[in-house]
């Protein structure tokens, strides 16, 4: 029974077996759920900017993009939560807010597909799509604005404990690299959406374009964050089998 946790666990030789374990469930995780959360944020921003401009002809393609993050990130999101599958002693919280953030932003946008695929064709012929969207987006956003909170708690506190500088020291890039640098990195990742969320509801029911901008490139920098992230996460994840 191993006693130590956190990163004194991860110095323990008796510790690696389970630490190499978990890393190879976290491979997935932090790959497909990362490229996935960076596509949907993007997606969401990309999609709102161009209904603004009046330049959306066809919905059906956003929705099969929507639907498709949507989907790998409730499935993964839930299976993380159910199975506690991050097992190493004194990590088992990230599986609450990783797999616990990621699923209910995948129901969102599964949601958000079915709407624009049933209703897009109708929304794009009424004279104000722009103001039907943010009438049917009001009730949503008061989960979304629960996630935006979430998301700032989580970034305050990988910040105040650096509970994102646990990367073993075989791991390329990730494991080398400075540990504060790695741990602001990647809390700047919770950090980014975690205002977009905050500000988008409001931004919603006051009917605010301003507020929706700023949403929409905190949104666009954090995805674009996360993709860059889960395609990195690639090839570290490699590079550990080769050490």
């Amino acid at each position: 029974m191993f006693t130590n946790t956190g990163l004194e666990a991860r110095d323990d030789p008796r510790f690696r077996p389970r630490q190499m374990l978990s890393e190879r469930r976290m491979c997935m995780y932090t790959t497909m759920m990362g490229l996935s959360a960076g596509a949907g944020l993007i997606l969401v921003a990309l999609l709102g900017r161009e209904l603004h401009r009046g330049e959306v002809a066809s919905l059906d393609g956003w929705a099969l993009a929507l639907g498709t993050a949507g989907v790998l990130l409730a499935v993964s999101g839930l299976h993380m939560v159910l199975t506690q599958s991050i097992g190493l002693e004194g990590e088992q919280f990230k599986n609450e807010f990783f797999g616990g953030l990621t699923a209910p932003f995948g129901f969102l946008l599964i949601a958000a597909a079915i709407f624009l695929w049933r209703r897009g064709d109708d929304l794009l012929a009424r004279p104000d799509p722009v103001g039907r969207l943010y009438a049917a987006a009001g009730p949503p956003a008061v989960l979304v604005l629960g996630l935006g909170l979430s998301l700032i708690a989580v970034t305050v506190a990988a910040f105040q404990h650096e509970i994102f500088a646990t990367a073993p020291v075989q791991e390329p890039i990730l494991g080398t690299a400075p540990k504060w640098l790695v741990n602001a990195g990647l809390s700047s990742l919770f950090g980014l959406p975690g205002v977009g969320a905050t500000l988008a509801p409001i931004g919603v029911w006051l009917r605010n374009r301003p507020l929706m901008a700023i949403s929409g490139v905190a949104f666009t920098a954090a995805g674009a964050g996360w993709m860059l992230t889960g395609a990195l996460v690639y090839y570290t994840h490699i590079g550990m089998a080769f050490v």
